[in-house]
């Protein structure tokens, strides 16, 4: 009985790691599956960073002169929205982010080298992976200032009476996923791949 549960584990072992070593060829190999996972790596990149540029940026406006409930209340939904109590489904997101970009990172990011066979990603940066990191680096830098200004300035008229206690450690939380997310990638591209 052992031995058969142990055979049918290992086939379906066996079927999983080749369907991830054929994504994994058609990131490299295929042109258009390439190109569509750099655009969608640095569309998911471009969104980390705009969001904390956006938040840092109201903040700071709040800070310095307020808001205006009439003329501003883009801004009032924006803060709002990011500091929605997302529970459940932020921790989806996140994993589901930890999961994917890894895969993509480890061959879209970087030069295809074609002097082996099979052909597959080789040690170097590409431009994709350069313009990564640089966004990876600007997210980070964003991260740490929208956690020392959550932690730091009073924002608690932005949010509604129901969310204002919970709001700051929604968005430092956030704000931390984003950071923890960001750090893993950048240390995955520079890391040595010899």
């Amino acid at each position: 009985m052992g031995e058969a549960l142990s055979n049918v584990l290992l086939k379906g072992g066996t079927s999983v790691f080749a369907g991830v070593r054929v994504v994994m060829t058609k990131l490299i190999t295929d042109i258009f599956i390439r190109r569509l996972a750099q655009v969608f790596l640095l569309a998911i990149g471009i969104a980390i960073v705009l969001i904390c540029f956006v938040f840092v940026y109201l903040a700071v406006q709040y800070s310095t002169s307020g808001f205006v409930s009439d003329k501003d209340t883009w801004k009032y939904m924006f803060m709002r929205v990011v500091s929605f109590p997302f529970d459940s489904s932020l921790g989806t997101f996140v994993t589901g982010l930890s999961a994917i970009i890894p895969t993509m990172l480890a061959s879209v990011c970087f030069n295809v080298r074609t002097d082996v066979t099979p052909v597959k990603a080789g040690p170097d940066l590409n431009r994709v992976g350069h313009a990564f990191v640089l966004i990876l680096a600007i997210g980070i830098a964003l991260s740490v200032a929208a956690i020392f200004i959550v932690s730091t300035e009073d924002l608690s008229n932005v949010f509604t009476d129901a969310t204002k206690d919970v709001a700051p450690k929604q968005l430092r939380g956030l704000f931390g996923a984003f950071l923890a997310i960001q750090g893993a990638y950048l240390a995955q591209l520079v890391k040595d791949k010899d």
